[in-house]
C-alpha cells in the first residue's frame, strides 16, 4: 500500500492522453533520474514498444526542469541518430502546458535485468564496447559531460534487442551525481574553444575507458579486486599489474583473444597504451555505421561547401556552476 506522500506524488505522474490512446497493457519497467519507461502494445496490432514519459514527481525534474526536458528530447535524439527507426517520432507528444512529455521507441530493457547470459559472448561484449564507447565519446566531447560510466553504473547499460545494439540512458543522473547538495545548474549553449578543436583522443577518455573495462569485468562476473587495488598504489611496478590483469582475464576471455588483448590495453597503467578509439568500435556489416561522435566534423558538401549538419539541439553543452 502507499504511504500518502507516495500516493500524492504517483497521482500527480500521469500517462498523456495520446499513449492512452494508441497504447494499453502498459507495464513499468524502470525510471531513471528524470523519466519512467513501461512497456506496453498498440491497440492495432498489439506490438510491443518501450513509453518513456517524464516524470514530473522527480526532483531533478521538479528543480531543473528545462534541463531535465532538454535532455529527455536529446537522448531520444541521440538514439535515433544511432539507431535509425528505434524511435516513433508520430508518437511524441508536449501536453500540460509543456510539463509533460512522452514518446515511444522500440523495446528495450536494462541489462541488469537481462543478458547475462548473452555477456558471455565474446561478439556480444565487442559491440557493447564499441556501442557504449560511442556515447561516451559524444557525452564527453558535445555536451562537456565527464566520469560518466561512474556516473550511470550498469542499471543505466541498456540492450535493444531489435536493433542489436546498446546506449546509455538517463544522462540526466551524470549531472547529478556531480552536482554538490544545493548548488544549482546553467545552461550554456556555447561550446569552449579547445574542446571543439582536434581529434578525441583515448587519453583524453582515459578514465571513461578504464571504468568502461571495469564495468564489463562486473558485468561478466569477473573477480577484479585485485586489478583495482594495484592500479590505485602509486609505486606498483607495471611487470606485477600486468601479471594481475593477464590472470583475471585469461580465463574468462579464452575464446577470444582479440578482446582478452582489447580489454588488457583499456586497462593499461599506460595511457599512451590505450588502444586507440577506433579500435574500440567495430563496423558491421550490411548496417548503417554509427556516426563518429565528434571524432570528425558531421559534414556535408552542399554547392561545393562544408556544412555542419549535426542536429543543432544536441550541439547543447552544459556547464555546472554556483548560481
Amino acid at each position: 500500500m502507499l504511504l500518502k506522500a507516495d500516493q500524492q506524488a504517483e497521482n500527480k505522474f500521469s500517462v498523456p492522453p495520446k499513449i492512452k490512446f494508441n497504447y494499453e497493457n502498459l507495464k513499468f519497467v524502470t525510471e531513471t533520474s528524470t523519466y519512467r519507461v513501461y512497456e506496453a502494445e498498440t491497440r492495432d496490432f498489439n506490438t510491443k514498444h518501450s513509453i518513456r514519459i517524464l516524470d514530473r514527481t522527480k526532483e531533478f525534474v521538479k528543480h531543473h526542469f528545462d534541463l531535465a526536458a532538454t535532455l529527455f528530447v536529446q537522448e531520444l535524439l541521440w538514439l535515433q541518430s544511432r539507431y535509425p527507426g528505434s524511435v516513433f517520432t508520430n508518437t511524441f507528444e508536449i501536453g500540460e502546458n509543456g510539463t509533460q512529455i512522452a514518446c515511444a521507441t522500440l523495446p528495450y530493457l536494462p541489462m541488469t535485468s537481462q543478458f547475462d547470459e548473452n555477456l558471455k559472448d565474446c561478439q556480444a561484449m565487442e559491440k557493447l564496447i564499441s556501442n557504449v564507447i560511442s556515447d561516451i565519446a559524444f557525452l564527453w566531447k558535445d555536451l562537456q559531460l565527464r566520469n560518466i560510466v561512474n556516473a550511470l553504473g550498469t542499471e543505466n547499460f541498456c540492450y535493444m534487442k531489435e536493433k542489436k545494439g546498446f546506449f546509455l540512458g538517463n544522462w540526466a543522473q551524470i549531472i547529478e551525481s556531480s552536482v554538490p547538495e544545493k548548488q544549482d545548474l546553467t545552461v550554456s549553449t556555447a561550446l569552449s574553444g579547445n574542446i571543439r578543436s582536434g581529434l578525441l583522443t583515448s587519453q583524453d577518455l582515459n578514465s571513461e575507458i578504464k571504468e568502461l573495462a571495469f564495468t564489463l569485468l562486473k558485468m561478466t562476473g569477473i573477480n577484479y579486486a585485485s586489478i583495482k587495488k594495484f592500479q590505485e598504489m602509486q609505486d606498483i611496478e607495471p611487470e606485477i599489474y600486468d601479471f594481475a590483469v593477464k590472470k583475471a582475464l585469461g580465463d574468462a576471455f579464452k575464446d577470444s583473444q582479440r578482446l582478452q588483448s582489447l580489454v588488457e590495453r583499456m586497462l593499461s597503467l599506460d595511457p599512451q597504451k590505450l588502444p586507440k578509439l577506433e579500435e574500440l568500435r567495430i563496423k558491421e556489416e550490411g548496417t548503417s555505421i554509427t556516426p563518429t561522435p565528434r571524432l570528425e566534423e558531421s559534414k556535408q558538401s552542399i554547392g561545393g561547401q562544408q556544412t555542419d549538419t549535426t542536429p543543432s539541439l544536441l550541439k547543447t553543452s552544459f556547464q555546472i556552476g554556483l548560481s
